[in-house]
């Protein structure tokens, strides 16, 4: 019934009070009683119907306006939801980028302290125990794994920031041999 609109619902009413009105006629007229008094109780019919006609059209525009309002706060309260979902989608990918950006550098930092190449190993000992240090940043274990540094590791490894022997060893890329080769040429 909501779907109907005001309009509708007031054209059935009067269709409605119109039949009830030719009815009591009707009645009134096989009864043969007095023309005049079956009029009176047709219009008496009329006004009831049409209370009760007033009643339901308001009923129904105040239904529909609450449902407006209604439909406009829920449509408020989903675009807010929406912009809280996606600051906290930036906020997460600032923190990871944070955190895998401390990441580069904490490795960067130990391979330079430690010149040569260094194993796998001791490289995820390291990362291990100064994640905790991090002054800003709770890091969680699920970013200390091997996997991760291995992530980490390849991400050095593709813009050729360390180098990587067979052995499973890691040390800073030594520009200083390819320098030294271009200017053989």
């Amino acid at each position: 019934m909501s779907d109907l609109r005001l309009r509708d619902i007031v054209l059935i009413g009067v269709v409605v009070l119109l039949l009830l009105l030719s009815g009591a006629m009707l009645i009134h007229f096989i009864y043969g009683e007095n023309p005049v008094e079956s009029l009176k109780d047709a219009a008496s019919i009329l006004s009831s119907g049409s209370i009760v006609a007033g009643i339901i059209g308001f009923w129904i525009a105040i239904q529909n306006y609450w449902n407006g309002q209604i439909d406009r706060a829920n449509q408020e309260i989903k675009l807010r939801q929406d912009a809280l979902e996606a600051q906290r989608r930036q906020t997460e990918e600032a923190v990871d980028r944070e955190i895998r950006d401390w990441q580069k550098v904490t490795i960067h930092a130990y391979l330079q302290r430690n010149p040569g190449y260094n194993s796998f190993s001791d490289i995820l000992e390291f990362y291990q125990a100064k994640a905790g240090t991090h002054p800003r940043l709770l890091i969680g274990k699920e970013r200390l794994t091997e996997e991760e540094l291995r992530r980490i590791l390849l991400e050095l490894l593709a813009v050729r920031i360390i180098a990587q022997n067979d052995s499973d060893r890691y040390a800073i890329e030594d520009w200083t041999e390819a320098d030294d080769e271009d200017d053989d040429e």
